[in-house]
């Protein structure tokens, strides 16, 4: 309604501006007054978009607008000068509301904050359906993901879960562990080998060096069944498309956004080609894992145990080759990035808190002793994952970890249709954003030392499970409902073994313990020097 308002209101003072300017008199030349009528047309659109309509025709003016408000580019300057997700925890606390908070992105775009458990549990579960990932978001999204499950809507994301549910069911994620401790016992091999060729004061490295490859190992041998061979040139080209664009190409990404949100990837942009070309070769490289594993399947190598992503896929007969292709690229980015980014986090909580480091070690030493030195008939580490899931301490540390620093801090839906959130009727079109960061450290549900890092919390009896939030919603670093994150029992178990790993062969400081971790922002927000950190290496644990 107010969309058609707006665009009637402006058709009439676009004629009547012109009229009433005899050069560009409707009765004088076509070629001299459609340019001025779309020229004027423009500008009164722009004043009517940017200025009357957020004040004056928007619909959602019974809610409560974040402070800070600039009167033609909103909160921009806000959202622009902070680390993302900043912004919505302060006004999550600050700004008193029923559910949902006002603020305008650039050019004074609207957009609706989702704060409270009702307001959360409409837009995750009751009506996750109506809301569907906004254009700009799939724009940014489906170079890096395809479009697999996570960008997948409806009935086409309801079929490819279902089919995909049996690969990360809780007993084969359990059967996966194997491989999460191999691939960690690797990679602490590989930090040992490098700071064993420096000088003893400069044993420095970075982790982010690392966790890329750990991860992007895992979940292309325990999702894929492969040990991926160009696991190297995967992580170049997932650099390539995960790299901050530079400052001029950001700014002609959010005008394009504004037209038309597909339109930035079509530019002949050197940022563009570059992400196309490294989407392309990620492409290339699932489709011959594709080809390999309908090779295999044809000459019956794989057993009835095979059950990985690819195969689990093929056996169900429902994937295309371009469509299995985009669920690779959806867990080869969504499965290494997001726990690369949060073992990074966790890394540097390990360096500055000596006394979690600690506990941790102790815990994790015992385990240690055995599941290594110990196989079962297959070759395997015997009853690994029960040494895992029997620690305590680590289980807590890893929730905390996905608490405090969640990889994806802010998210969006935009409705497919007219829905109501917490009560408010939602036009269809409105932009909805979630902000796991603000939710995640929001006081109401965590108590008064809600940004205090404290695995503790999960220890508490009966808080196991729920950190001692009262409610599901305060947790939202995997979502909730029909769209939460189909991986989070494949993500905590990577990350705990990684974890135990690091803790258990190195002891670890920041390499410059003053300095203040600087945030990169892409796809997850992440520390931008990978955590350098001062390692010593362990033996025995001691």
């Amino acid at each position: 309604m107010a969309a058609s308002l707006g665009l009637g209101l402006s058709v009439v003072l676009a004629i009547l501006l012109v009229s009433y300017f005899p050069e560009y008199s409707i009765s004088g030349s076509f070629t001299w007054t459609f340019p001025a009528i779309f020229t004027v047309y423009l500008i009164v659109q722009g004043v009517y978009s940017v200025i009357l309509y957020p004040i004056f025709f928007t619909p959602y003016k019974n809610i409560p607008v974040a402070p800070g408000r600039s009167i033609w580019n909103g909160h921009f300057k806000i959202l622009q000068a902070a680390t993302q997700g900043s912004p919505s925890a302060k006004w999550t606390r600050e700004v008193p509301n029923n559910g949902l908070i006002r603020f305008y992105f650039m050019l004074n775009r609207e957009r609706l904050l989702v704060t409270s458990t009702k307001a959360l549990a409409d837009v995750l579960v009751h009506r996750a359906y109506d809301f569907e990932k906004s254009r700009a978001l799939v724009a940014s999204l489906e170079w890096i993901t395809g479009t697999g499950v996570l960008l997948a809507e409806g009935d086409v994301h309801r079929a490819q879960r279902k089919n995909l549910n049996p690969a990360f069911s809780f007993r084969h994620i359990k059967q996966l562990y194997p491989i999460f401790w191999q691939k960690s016992l690797e990679m602490a091999d590989k930090i040992e080998q490098t700071i064993s060729g420096l000088q003893e004061d400069k044993k420095v490295i970075s982790f982010g060096a690392f966790t890329g490859n750990a991860t992007l190992e895992i979940i292309g041998l325990a999702g894929m069944g492969y040990d991926l061979e160009s696991v190297h040139e995967l992580c170049e080209e997932y650099q390539k498309m995960l790299s901050p664009a530079p400052p001029m190409t950001k700014v002609i990404q959010m005008i394009t956004f504004m037209i038309s949100p597909e339109l930035f990837f079509y530019l002949p942009l050197p940022y563009v080609t570059q992400v196309r070309a490294a989407s392309q070769k990620i492409r290339d490289i699932s489709r011959q894992l594709i080809q390999r594993k309908l090779q295999e399947l044809s000459d019956k190598k794989l057993d009835d145990s095979s059950g990985d992503i690819i195969s689990v896929a093929l056996e169900s007969g429902n994937f295309t080759e371009d469509g299995l292709a985009d669920q690779i690229m959806t867990f080869l980015a969504a499965g290494h990035e997001t726990t690369s980014t949060s073992l990074q986090y966790g890394t540097h909580i390990l360096c500055t808190h000596p006394d979690i480091q600690k506990r941790l070690r102790d815990e994790v030493r015992i385990m240690m002793t055995a599941p290594r030195l110990v196989a079962g008939p297959d070759g395997s580490p015997c009853g690994l994952a029960s040494f895992i899931d029997s620690m305590p301490y680590l289980n807590a540390f890893c929730n905390e970890l996905f608490r405090f620093y969640p990889p994806v801090t802010v998210t969006s839906r935009q409705a497919a249709r007219d829905t109501t959130i917490a009560g408010h009727p939602i036009k269809k079109g409105t932009h909805i954003v979630i902000a796991p960061r603000a939710t995640n450290r929001n006081p109401e549900f965590w108590g008064p030392d809600a940004d205090v890092f404290n695995p503790d919390r999960w220890l508490a009896p009966g808080c196991t499970n729920t950190g001692g939030a009262e409610s599901n919603y305060a947790f939202l670093t995997f979502i909730h409902g029909p769209r939460s994150c189909i991986g989070s029992g494949f993500a905590k178990g990577e990350l705990m073994c990684l974890i135990a790993a690091l803790v258990w062969r190195f002891e670890m400081e920041l390499e410059d313990p003053e300095k203040e971790m600087e945030i990169t922002p892409g796809l997850t927000n992440k520390p931008k020097d990978g955590v350098r950190a001062r390692l010593r290496v362990l033996r025995d644990g001691r």
